[in-house]
């Protein structure tokens, strides 16, 4: 609804909520949701996944609050440039935790796929009309709507209120 959603319309709309814990994906088509799942992968486990890689990689122990941020950073998912951030912890180093965020966003993007896949072509055919909507926190990765397009070949739009809207 805070996006600009018609609930009741009976052509169908995809929403994506990537939270902390979990991404919950929906369709809604004349006020009910027709299928929704769960996937119990979220922010919180691509900032897990940050933590790993750096310590796994550079021997540097970080926590999740800078894991978060180089996230937020240095996640450009479609974009080539490469940043370098330090980061302190027992010693300095830069890089780029790209790949581990990769493998979370990778796994939703493929379940938004099955779904896609699985409702009737003329709901499918409104939602690539409209665009598949998106929000939650992770949201905030640079480039996030372009990477998840170039895999499932839909549009998305992303919601200004992606830290207080959620479907359930």
């Amino acid at each position: 609804i805070a996006m600009g959603v018609n609930l009741k319309d009976p052509e169908g709309n995809m929403i994506v909520n990537i939270g902390a814990q979990s991404t919950e994906v929906s369709i809604i088509t004349g006020g009910k949701i027709i299928i929704s799942r769960k996937i119990p992968l979220g922010g919180r486990q691509m900032n897990e996944s940050v933590c790993s890689e750096i310590r796994k990689r550079y021997n540097l122990q970080i926590g999740t609050r800078t894991a978060k941020r180089l996230k937020m950073v240095m996640g450009r998912l479609s974009d080539p440039k490469k940043e370098v951030r330090k980061v302190v912890g027992i010693d300095c180093i830069s890089g780029l935790p790209r790949e581990e965020i990769m493998n979370c966003l990778n796994e939703i993007a493929a379940e938004m796929k099955t779904f896609l896949e699985r409702i009737p072509p003329q709901i499918s055919y409104h939602i690539a009309k409209q665009g598949i909507y998106i929000t939650g926190g992770s949201t905030r990765l640079p480039y996030i709507d372009k990477y998840l397009a170039s895999y499932t070949g839909f549009t998305f739009n992303l919601s200004d209120f992606y830290e207080t809207s959620a479907v359930t």
